[in-house]
């Protein structure tokens, strides 16, 4: 397999959460780094979390909206294939498709209605791919990888470059949100963290609203998160400092505006807020990492991988869109 093969091929990565669904295009040479000849990433906010209604299952007019948002991702796959590119494919299913009754009849849906064959991953296989995401940029980390999503929060322990322990709690935004007494609810599911997570090492912070608030730090620092991660060199802060940040903008819509934080983003702040101060005194941690890395590094770090030792079997007459994987 050589290196003009390599050029040829495309990582794409379509990631179905509680709040959100994108796609993420990379070239697999280079599978951390935005190519601007790419369409780089399309992201809709289809609330699927939200849509699950009090009988447990996903409401029609969430499903309706998510494979409006697919239909437009099939699209833009096949421009892609068009233009010449070999394109791998994984669709990964999460929080919405583990936890409502009817998440595997909606994964069939898409089958039958998009033609993508949806992965309904664990929480425990999601931390470990939020962890691998992070490796990709920090090979030897050692730290607690906090993985916020709509409808769970996933951990990952780091040690020295290893994932060692994951686990996973149904702390997901909306569903917090939707809690009668949401700081009780934190408390009551952070009980169940092992002790293994209370260790005191930075935590290291993953997820859309995490993503958007270590975003906003950054503008009010005036610096790149994404440059820290190019180097392999990860952004620490005191856990102190950007607590009172974040519980500052919380309060503040005009540094909501003038910081760039997303109208959808916006709503989940107060949220989060709560979240991470309670993460704080459950962990123990004295500092956080802001990243820019995420679940979707993860896989494509799998993606890459399979192409390198040649786990796929590649000629000009085949040409797969998806890989076969299997976790620990």
């Amino acid at each position: 397999m050589g290196k003009k093969w390599l050029k040829q091929q495309l990582l794409a990565v379509v990631d179905i959460g509680g709040n959100s669904i994108s796609l993420e295009v990379r070239k697999a040479k280079s599978p951390y780094k935005k190519d601007k000849k790419l369409s780089n990433k399309i992201r809709e906010f289809c609330g699927l979390a939200q849509g699950i209604g009090k009988d447990g299952l996903i409401e029609d007019s969430a499903q309706d909206s998510a494979l409006e948002t697919l239909a437009a991702i099939k699209a833009e796959i096949q421009r892609l294939k068009a233009e010449g590119y070999n394109i791998h494919t994984r669709v990964i299913g999460t929080a919405p498709f583990r936890d409502a009754k009817n998440g595997q009849a909606f994964a069939q849906r898409i089958k039958n209605e998009i033609g993508f064959e949806v992965e309904t991953i664990s929480g425990e296989q999601e931390a470990e791919l939020a962890g691998l995401g992070v490796l990709a940029h920090f090979p030897t980390l050692s730290g607690i990888v906090i993985d916020t999503g709509g409808g769970s929060t996933e951990f990952a322990l780091l040690e020295n470059g290893e994932i060692t322990h994951v686990f996973s709690l149904p702390l997901g935004m909306r569903r917090i949100a939707s809690s009668n007494d949401p700081e009780g609810f934190i408390r009551d599911q952070l009980a169940k963290l092992p002790i293994e997570f209370h260790n005191n090492t930075p935590i290291i912070l993953t997820g859309g609203i995490n993503r958007a608030l270590a975003k906003a730090y950054a503008h009010a620092h005036d610096f790149k998160i994404h440059k820290y991660d190019r180097k392999g060199k990860p952004y620490e802060i005191e856990q102190a400092d950007y607590n009172s940040f974040i519980h500052q903008i919380q309060i503040d819509p005009d540094l909501q505006e003038e910081f760039k934080v997303k109208s959808q983003r916006r709503g989940q702040i107060e949220t989060a807020t709560l979240l991470i101060d309670a993460l704080q005194d459950v962990v123990g941690a004295e500092n956080v990492i802001l990243t820019k890395a995420n679940m979707r590094d993860g896989v494509r770090a799998q993606m890459r991988a399979a192409l390198e030792q040649q786990k796929v079997t590649v000629s000009q007459n085949q040409k797969p869109e998806s890989f076969e994987f299997s976790f620990a």
